[in-house]
C-alpha cells in the first residue's frame, strides 16, 4: 500500500484512511492510458467516505471509522456475498455468538430485479456442524449450512435469513447464481458473425443508430447462419458537459449509454403526444447524426436524443397504468441509479459554470 506524495505530514493515519478506502470498497489509485500512476489524495478519499454517509470530517476520525468497519465485518452473520454453483450443493457458514439462542432458520433469496422471492430451505441450527472460532476477548460459534443443489436463475440475488439468534439487520448478504460451465459446442460448428459499431449502422427512418438497428441486424445475421455480433462499449460516456464520448472512457461501467436507446420501443412514448411529434419531425427529415455527414456527430444525436427523453419522462403522469408503478418498483430496487443521476447531475452542472 503506498501513500499519495501529498500527505505524508501524518503518514500512519493516511495508511490507515487508505486501509478504511480499501475497506469501503473506494479505489486509492490508478494508472491512465499512458502508463503513469495516480493515486487519490486524502481529501478525496474523505470526500468519498463522507458520500457513503460516514462522519469522516477529516483524519482524526480514520481511527474509530476503521475500528467501526472491522466490528461490522466481525458481526457479520455470513461473508457479505455467496455463491451458488448451479447443480453443486450451496453451503456456507453462519456465524453467531456463543451464547445466541439457535433453532430453524428460513433462507430466502430475493431474485435480481425486485419483487420475487425464492425459498430456498429450512435449517435447524441446534442439529448443523458446528465449530467455534475466536472473536476478540469471545467466541464464535459457526454453523456450517448446507442446503443441496438449490434451483435459482443465473444473475445476481439478495439473500437473507430469518430466525431466532440473528442480529437485527445482520442475516442479509449478496448472492450470486453461476453455471458450472458456459455453453458447449459441436468441435465441428463454425461459427461466424460480424463487427460494426453502433453508430455505423444506416440511419434507419432518420433517427439514428440504436440498438434496435443491432436487433434487426441480429435477426438478418441469423438467417445467413451467423450467430455473433461485436460492436464498441456502450457504457455510459459524458454526452453533455463534460462532453467526452470515447467508449473506452465511460463515466460508469454499471449504466449504459442513452445515446443508443430505440426511441420508436418506449412503450411511454405513446403517453407524450410532444414526443411523438418531436420524432416523427425528426424521422421525416433524417436527422440522424450518422446520415448528416461523414463522421458521426454525438453532439448532434445526443441532443435530440436527450430532448425526447425528457418530454416522455415529463408526461409521466400521462403514463400507461403501472409504467410508473414499474419506475417506481426498479428504483426501489435499484437506489444506485438514483444515486447516478445526481452525479451526473452535478457534474453537468459543475463543467457549464466552469465554462
Amino acid at each position: 500500500m503506498s501513500v499519495p506524495p501529498a500527505t505524508a505530514t501524518d503518514e500512519p493515519r493516511v495508511h490507515q484512511l487508505l486501509a478504511l478506502a480499501l475497506a469501503l470498497g473506494i479505489a486509492t489509485e490508478y494508472w491512465d492510458v499512458r502508463g503513469n500512476r495516480h493515486h487519490a489524495g486524502v481529501d478525496a478519499l474523505l470526500g468519498a467516505i463522507a458520500a457513503m454517509g460516514l462522519d469522516a470530517d477529516g483524519l482524526d476520525a480514520v481511527p474509530g471509522l476503521l475500528r467501526d468497519q472491522d466490528e461490522q465485518r466481525l458481526a457479520a452473520v455470513t461473508d457479505p456475498v455467496l455463491v451458488a454453483w448451479a447443480g453443486r450443493p450451496f453451503r456456507f457458514d453462519v456465524r453467531l455468538p456463543d451464547a445466541a439462542p439457535v433453532g430453524t432458520v428460513e433462507v430466502v433469496a430475493e431474485l435480481e430485479g425486485g419483487g420475487v422471492e425464492h425459498h430456498l430451505g429450512s435449517v435447524d441450527l441446534a442439529s448443523a456442524p458446528t465449530r467455534e472460532e475466536a472473536r476478540g476477548s469471545g467466541r464464535l460459534r459457526v454453523v456450517t449450512v448446507d442446503l443441496g443443489p438449490v434451483d435459482l436463475p443465473v444473475g445476481y440475488h439478495a439473500m437473507r435469513l430469518d430466525g431466532p439468534g440473528l442480529p437485527a439487520g445482520r442475516g442479509s448478504c449478496a448472492l450470486f447464481s453461476a453455471p458450472v460451465t458456459g455453453e458447449t459446442l459441436d468441435p465441428l460448428d463454425r461459427l461466424w458473425g460480424v463487427f460494426t459499431p453502433a453508430y455505423g449502422l444506416p440511419g434507419g427512418r432518420g433517427l439514428g443508430a440504436h440498438v434496435g438497428d443491432l436487433g434487426t441486424l441480429a435477426a438478418r445475421l441469423d438467417l445467413r447462419g451467423g450467430k455473433i455480433i461485436g460492436t464498441l462499449p456502450l457504457l455510459a460516456a459524458w454526452l453533455g458537459a463534460p462532453f467526452d464520448p470515447s467508449p473506452y472512457a465511460p463515466v460508469s461501467r454499471r449504466f449504459w449509454n442513452e445515446l443508443y436507446i430505440d426511441l420508436e420501443s418506449l412503450p411511454e412514448l405513446a403517453s407524450s403526444a410532444e414526443a411523438a411529434a418531436n420524432l416523427d419531425g425528426l424521422r421525416s427529415i433524417g436527422h440522424a447524426a450518422n446520415v448528416k455527414g461523414r463522421h458521426f456527430d454525438y453532439r448532434h444525436q445526443h441532443g435530440y436524443v436527450r430532448g425526447v427523453l425528457e418530454q416522455v419522462v415529463a408526461a409521466r403522469d400521462d403514463w400507461a397504468p403501472g409504467h410508473g408503478a414499474d419506475l417506481d418498483r426498479f428504483l426501489e430496487h435499484h437506489p444506485d441509479v438514483t444515486d447516478y443521476a445526481r452525479f451526473r447531475a452535478h457534474a453537468s452542472a459543475c463543467a457549464r459554470k466552469r465554462a
